[in-house]
């Protein structure tokens, strides 16, 4: 389904056409990495890298384009357990990414619903 970082162009293809037949006007592609590394030595404790990137895609005309895109953005976290260092190692890059799309939105002028694109904080610290 993917090339390392990146979606195939079938599948992408396939996805627009499907976006396309629902009337879809934008799609949002995110790409998520997460590396798990052995235990550290002396502590126990797990290392995760956590890699993060988007982009959102403009498929109202006939060649679809990218009119906004974010990462990858990294991040690394060492704690006791898988699920917490996962956790904590998303938090930044995935808000990060969030927050710089929205941005790359508005700055166009693009609006959903009649809404300006607000930053929210997606997960909790």
């Amino acid at each position: 389904i993917n090339q390392g970082d990146k979606i195939s162009p079938l599948i992408r293809k396939g996805i627009i056409e499907a976006c396309i037949k629902c009337d879809i006007d934008y799609l949002a592609i995110g790409i998520l990495d997460i590396g798990i590394k052995s235990k550290v030595d002396n502590n126990q404790n797990r290392e995760i890298s956590v890699s993060v990137q988007s982009q959102v895609w403009n498929i109202q005309e006939k060649l679809p384009r990218v009119i906004a895109a974010v990462g990858p953005i990294t991040s690394d976290a060492n704690e006791k357990d898988d699920i917490t260092t996962i956790k904590k190692a998303l938090v930044d890059p995935a808000d990060s990414v969030a927050r710089n799309i929205v941005d790359q939105l508005n700055a166009k002028n693009i609006n959903f619903l009649g809404f300006e694109l607000k930053s929210i904080d997606l997960i909790s610290k």
